[in-house]
């Protein structure tokens, strides 16, 4: 599977907050981050990986490895969303994950069940969220940033789903802050280990 890169990261299939696409940009496919909000969502801005489009077909299962990290694990944090999306037909089908850095599926630091929890797992989508203990151990170096250092928080993610529907598919997976840029020398980022069909 190959991406089309959409603001910062790089070739080995790696995103960080530090892109300035705006949030439209996803909402285009239908994705409804906060669900349970009644407004916009002011100030979101980031990157994102595009999948080609691959054809799949009824039963064939779609597998996503990754990691979510933030080098900097201050109040920023508590603005961060990471995604991963299945579109089919350039809308979602399927929504893999999204979560903080830390594992936590809202903004802000409010408790649960605020207006601002993201969007759950869609039916039909099986995700394995691991928080690494602190001190994280060595993960990453993406962009020069040190993704291991002590006080940050990272989360390995499985997430796979068996398609119901035969059709062309395309994976997003983003890395959005919002309040605008994220901290240019210790941003969030994703690593994205394994994308299969089979």
């Amino acid at each position: 599977m190959r991406f089309q890169l959409n603001g910062n990261g790089g070739q080995f299939w790696w995103i960080d907050n530090l892109g300035t696409q705006p949030w439209t940009e996803i909402e285009k496919f239908g994705f409804d981050l906060l669900p349970n909000s009644p407004g916009s969502i002011p100030g979101l801005a980031g990157s994102f990986l595009l999948s080609d489009p691959i054809h799949i077909e009824v039963g064939q299962t779609v597998t996503l490895r990754a990691t979510i990290a933030n080098a900097n694990f201050g109040d920023s944090a508590y603005q961060d969303v990471g995604f991963g999306l299945l579109l089919l037909q350039g809308r979602v089908k399927y929504v893999l994950f999204a979560i903080r850095p830390d594992n936590v599926d809202q903004f802000g630091d409010m408790g649960p069940g605020n207006l601002e929890t993201f969007a759950p797992t869609s039916a039909g989508v099986t995700c394995e969220r691991t928080l690494f203990p602190t001190p994280i151990p060595p993960l990453f170096i993406i962009g020069g940033v040190d993704y291991s250092k002590f006080g940050d928080a990272a989360t390995a993610i499985a997430s796979s789903c068996k398609i119901e529907l035969a059709g062309s598919y395309q994976l997003v997976i983003g890395m959005f802050a919002r309040g605008g840029v994220g901290n240019r020398e210790r941003p969030a980022g994703i690593i994205v280990w394994s994308a299969e069909v089979a």
